[in-house]
């Protein structure tokens, strides 16, 4: 990186559309609804019909003398079966669409940012998503503890506790003890054995509860509440908690450490 290295001295070259970013980006594709190249394609087969029985039309007249007049009279006769107006009453039609979908009391809040392809609701039979939470309600349940050859569920959760409790007991670390005393024990906990299967399970709880994103919470005063040194979920051991939440699956598999996100 450029903090440790120091300065560095530079020269661009390729700047413009000839930078590697701008020509490896992908120009943005204009969407149609299944809809729309229906109607296209609906549009085009009636164009050769209309085009084919005005030429035919003329030769059972008689391709002679002006039979392009004829031709064309009969093709702006024919061209009343394109369906000219059926864009204009479709566009209309889905600005309709978008204006129901934000006035329906069943799905309060619908914000409707394109009105190209709104009638595409109607055929989505599967909804096929990832785990993001994007579409639908992120929850997800804790199952499975997998360390080495040995699984633990919640049907282990005694038997972690008693495990968790071996480990601080034999550290010398109290069960109300603050963060404090954790950090400054470390060394005293790495001398039980990291092989053991209690000091794996603790390593295990301790990732769990700490590594995770953190949000801060912001009061109507619009004050940081900071739960970095939060003790109070913690009245077992002295693992600190971080952006608590209520009803977590975690703690009620593992009630030792307190409410984990």
């Amino acid at each position: 990186t450029v903090i440790a290295t120091g300065e560095v001295i530079g020269c661009v070259i390729y700047t413009g559309t000839d930078t590697r970013m701008v020509m490896n980006t992908n120009k943005p594709r204009y969407k149609f609804g299944l809809v729309d190249k229906e109607i296209n394609r609906l549009t085009k087969l009636l164009f050769v019909a209309s085009f084919v029985l005005s030429m035919l039309l003329v030769i059972l007249k008689g391709v002679d003398g002006l039979w392009y007049r004829y031709f064309v009279r009969f093709l702006l006769i024919f061209s009343y079966m394109i369906p000219i107006s059926l864009r204009v009453n479709l566009d209309l039609g889905k600005l309709a669409y978008s204006w129901f979908i934000q006035q329906d009391k069943n799905i309060p809040g619908s914000v409707v940012r394109t009105s190209t392809i709104p009638e595409e609701l109607g055929r989505i039979g599967y909804i096929l998503t990832d785990k993001t939470g994007t579409l639908t309600q992120n929850v997800m349940v804790f199952k499975r503890l997998k360390l080495g050859a040995v699984s633990y569920t919640i049907e282990n959760k005694t038997k972690i506790s008693n495990l968790l409790e071996e480990v601080y007991k034999k550290s010398g670390i109290a069960a109300n003890k603050s963060q404090e005393s954790l950090v400054t024990s470390t060394s005293t906990k790495r001398s039980i054995g990291k092989n053991t299967e209690a000091m794996k399970v603790t390593e295990a709880i301790k990732a769990l509860a700490l590594c995770h994103n953190v949000t801060p919470v912001l009061n109507d005063s619009a004050e940081i509440m900071n739960e970095f040194l939060s003790t109070s979920d913690t009245p077992k051991t002295s693992v600190t908690s971080l952006n608590t939440t209520t009803g977590s699956d975690v703690l009620e598999l593992l009630p030792v450490i307190g409410e984990l996100n």
